[in-house]
């Protein structure tokens, strides 16, 4: 899902919480029968509105994918269950896969892509749920005609790596493009970054670990396994790294904005003036337009409330990780502050997975032109 650790932490609490699943003494966790009937209603729900966004709107497989997952948590049933009919009660999503609570699907015996042996021919049936989570594996399926119902024909299978070289898609919006695909299970096609950097020019010089003042959290929240609700000060931290040609932050802790209202609210919160991030970058002779690199672990208010202090540096977010934040669930929102983030102008690097490594590219919703932010409305 490429949502942060501190993010699964806390939904597995309060899902637990409330009766949704159950986590055993291997940290095995089970939907209970109340989370598999909701997972069943929203996996229909979202399925559903893909099915409405491409068929009826005539949206791409990727940007249907990412809507669904902003509508269909303000889906009703009774809309649910007339969207349905409008669609002709559909038996699966575009990608192929079955819909909960509609007519079964025609039974088949499929096999993966990377199983067919060279000179067959075949339809594909659906693309699997662990793809469509891969945005630039959709896109690019989308953009060479493999759908459901497609039919093609495996002209060779390279001995390296597996590579697939179907025939009878025309791609469009490329020429002999083939499917890249291991044969390890899970894996998917990735695009080559640019060349890293020499260790030898990035050698470490110095690391600082800057204070950022303390708050109140729950144990439950901060270890897995831990169900103790006490709440107990744990620091705000950002790190500092400077090399021989770089100078990295990891984290930029607190928005000074955020201090007042925290301060009221959480008993356990401390922060003095030091404890601003300009005074901590100060004091190791540091200002904001020397950073040149901003990564940022996640958006959570306590690790992105500085971003806004550097215009001039480039920001680094996981792809994924920055459009959650933009559209939280319910229950996540108190954790996200928009304004933290949603800085029009700024540069951006998106990660589409964790670690940093392979393809990066400007996050979705940014001007991928000029990597810059643009203004949206409010």
């Amino acid at each position: 899902m490429h949502i942060s650790a501190p993010s699964i932490t806390e939904a597995l609490r309060r899902m637990q919480r409330e009766g949704y699943v159950t986590v055993a003494s291997k940290k095995e966790i089970r939907l209970t029968a109340k989370g598999l009937d909701i997972a069943r209603t929203m996996a229909r729900r979202h399925r559903l509105i893909e099915r409405w966004l491409t068929d009826v709107l005539g949206l791409d497989w990727s940007r249907a994918h990412d809507e669904a997952h902003r509508l269909e948590h303000a889906l009703s049933p009774v809309v649910e269950e007339r969207l349905a009919t409008i669609l002709g009660m559909p038996s699966t999503c575009p990608h192929g896969n079955p819909i909960p609570g509609m007519p079964e699907p025609e039974a088949h015996n499929p096999i993966p892509l990377s199983q067919a042996p060279a000179g067959s021919t075949f339809v594909v049936e659906r693309i699997t749920e662990e793809a469509e989570a891969d945005r630039q594996l959709l896109r690019f399926l989308w953009e060479s005609g493999i759908r459901p119902g497609s039919r093609l024909t495996v002209t060779d299978v390279a001995p390296y790596a597996g590579t697939i070289s179907p025939w009878g898609w025309p791609p469009r919006t490329r020429s002999g493009s083939t499917i890249r695909r291991s044969r390890r299970p899970g894996a998917s096609p990735r695009a080559s970054g640019p060349p890293a950097k020499s260790p030898d020019n990035m050698a470490v010089q110095a690391l600082y670990a800057l204070q950022n003042g303390f708050m109140g959290f729950e144990k439950s929240g901060l270890f897995f396994g831990e169900r103790s609700g006490e709440r107990v000060r744990i620091p705000i931290a950002c790190y500092l790294v400077r090399t021989s040609d770089t100078t990295i932050l990891f984290d930029t802790g607190l928005s000074p904005r955020a201090v007042p209202g925290l301060m009221r609210t959480d008993s356990l919160a401390t922060f003095t003036e030091a404890d601003l991030l300009v005074n901590r970058l100060d004091s190791v002779g540091i200002e904001p337009e020397n950073v040149d690199v901003v990564v940022l672990s996640h958006l959570h208010f306590d690790h992105a409330g500085g971003a806004f202090l550097f215009s001039k540096s480039e920001l680094v977010a996981q792809q994924d990780e920055y459009a959650y934040a933009s559209y939280p669930a319910g229950f996540f929102s108190g954790f996200y502050y928009k304004k933290n983030f949603d800085l029009p102008g700024y540069r951006w690097r998106s990660c589409p997975a964790s670690p940093c490594s392979g393809a990066t590219g400007t996050l979705r919703g940014i001007n991928r032109s000029s990597s810059s932010c643009p203004r949206r409305g409010r």
